[in-house]
């Protein structure tokens, strides 16, 4: 079970809930955080941070990691990675040498 708040608009004339698409994006960024946090997955956050600060290419990366070329892009616009994925790209920013298992 993930529990996270959300928020909900309501229509000022007749009060029924109603759909704002920005309240909707914002609640799947929370559900996003929430699983991924619950799960151990690694953040997008996590993965742009990789990039941020050194000289690694995303497609040289996941080539080297065993993934297809476009694998750590996908990850940065959102795609959730996989258990075992993610932990590759976990040791990678713990400064481990993922290949080394």
């Amino acid at each position: 079970v993930y529990s996270y708040n959300t928020l909900k608009a309501k229509c000022p004339i007749c009060g029924d809930e109603i759909g704002v698409p920005e309240l909707l994006d914002y609640n799947n960024i929370c559900f996003d955080r929430v699983y991924r946090r619950k799960e151990g997955i690694v953040s997008r956050e996590q993965i742009q941070n990789l990039f941020d600060i050194s000289d690694l290419d995303p497609k040289e990366l996941s080539i080297y990691l065993g993934f297809n070329e476009d694998t750590i892009l996908r990850y940065l616009e959102g795609k959730i990675p996989t258990k075992e994925n993610s932990d590759k790209l976990l040791k990678v920013i713990h400064n481990q040498d993922p290949m080394n298992e």
